[in-house]
């Protein structure tokens, strides 16, 4: 997903600019890589998301951004 960083549920802050299948990509750029499906991010406001539910969000996007450019 590019530039379309993630936004916390709560705050609205962004918590990542980017998720991929080896690591998180900060909004700093920085590229932290997670492996296990237990693995958080936390938001400024303490709210935290699993990585893996971050994962599925960006492919859910990016699925229907392919689907809408194809129609």
């Amino acid at each position: 997903m590019e530039n379309a960083a993630l936004r916390c549920a709560s705050c609205a802050s962004e918590v990542v600019a980017d998720v991929t299948s080896h690591d998180v990509i900060t909004i700093e750029g920085d590229h932290v890589p997670f492996r296990r499906h237990t693995d958080y991010v936390m938001c400024s406001c303490l709210s935290s998301y699993r990585v893996s539910d971050l994962r599925q969000v960006v492919a859910h996007v990016e699925a229907r951004m392919r689907s809408n450019a194809a129609s």
